[in-house]
């Protein structure tokens, strides 16, 4: 009998041994199941709001979950909060200026703060609107819950002050797709850290007819590959960014008239290309894209098991949840 033989038998042996071992330590007649006491955790108060400039506040209030509680299928309206009191604040810390409380929508679905006090069943008064460039607190409290509060600043909107094609729509046979190269340009506001979206949109015709979808990109700006944490798509060694809202930081060009040169991917093989693109650049409060960032790691590593956690980022004092804000401008680029 050959060598190779042996080792083949030895190691067949070996892993049928193993299995067995394995499987009779399972059914151990002296295996014992020890229950745990889970201390219980006091619930807390969840806020979310995440609001346009020059929109409403739409705040929510739940309260947190135990880790072994069951909760049942509609969880939200079982964790939802209808008796809260919120109050909205211009300002932080000591430096409060007291705007309005918010009034109970919907038995308690949503706290909107309004112009005036408003009454179940009646019109809805103007509600207050957030004004760029200002940082408001929101206060909560709740019978049974300790007060939280919260923080945000609402930022300006940035235009796009051009944009252009640099090179028209080419085929690329090495990565076997079509290539736009496209900028614009922007200024980035001074003396704060900012923080940016985009997004680009093209109307599509093919034989069923004609329909807006968020465009692929690729580009070399080092804010997009060294930032933009989960949401990368990796091809053949390129970068492509696919998602509705990519996001990035000016921690690269800080203060200056940016231009980002990108280039738009499609794959439309039989019709040609869009005949136009929508640049929406978004710009968010600090919070929001943490908020944003964070969320989005937690959703990349879902299921994976060899994966670190990703704890999602709060900024609610003394409880749970997000308050954050953002603002966008479109410019339309015509491709012909």
């Amino acid at each position: 009998m050959s060598l190779k033989s042996i080792l083949s038998i030895s190691l067949l042996l070996f892993a049928v041994s193993f299995v067995a071992s394995f499987s009779s330590c399972s059914e151990n007649p002296f295996e014992t199941v020890v229950e745990i006491d889970v201390p219980e955790q006091d619930s807390l108060l969840v806020v979310n709001c995440i609001f346009r400039t020059n929109n409403y506040f739409n705040i929510e209030v739940y309260r947190s979950a135990g880790p072994l509680e069951d909760t049942g299928q509609d969880f939200l309206e079982t964790l939802r909060i209808r008796n809260a009191t919120v109050n909205l604040y211009e300002g932080s810390g000591n430096d409060l200026t007291f705007i309005a409380a918010a009034s109970n929508v919907n038995d308690g679905e949503q706290y909107v703060p309004f112009t005036m006090p408003y009454t179940e069943g009646e019109p809805f008064p103007p509600p207050i609107q957030p004004e760029a460039g200002k940082t408001y607190t929101v206060e909560v409290s709740a019978p049974g819950f300790e007060t939280v509060t919260t923080t945000t600043h609402a930022p300006e909107v940035i235009s796009i002050q051009s944009a252009e094609v640099l090179k028209a729509r080419h085929y690329d046979e090495a990565g076997d797709y079509y290539r736009t190269d496209i900028s614009f340009t922007f200024q980035d506001p001074t003396g704060v850290s900012n923080f940016y979206y985009l997004n680009l949109q093209a109307e599509i015709n093919d034989p069923w007819g004609s329909f807006v979808e968020s465009q692929c990109y690729t580009t070399q700006e080092p804010t997009f590959t060294s930032q933009t944490e989960g949401e990368i798509i990796e091809i053949e060694g390129e970068s492509f960014f696919c998602y509705d809202y990519n996001k990035f930081t000016d921690n690269f060009f800080t203060n200056e008239l940016k231009t980002m040169e990108i280039t738009l991917v499609d794959y439309n093989y039989e019709e040609e290309g869009p005949a136009e693109v929508h640049i929406t650049l978004g710009h968010m409060s600090e919070d929001l894209y943490y908020y944003q960032v964070s969320t989005n790691l937690q959703t990349s590593t879902e299921g994976n098991p060899f994966a670190e956690p990703a704890i999602v980022y709060e900024n609610v004092e003394g409880g749970l949840g997000i308050f954050g804000a953002y603002d966008d401008m479109t410019f339309t680029l015509s491709l012909e």
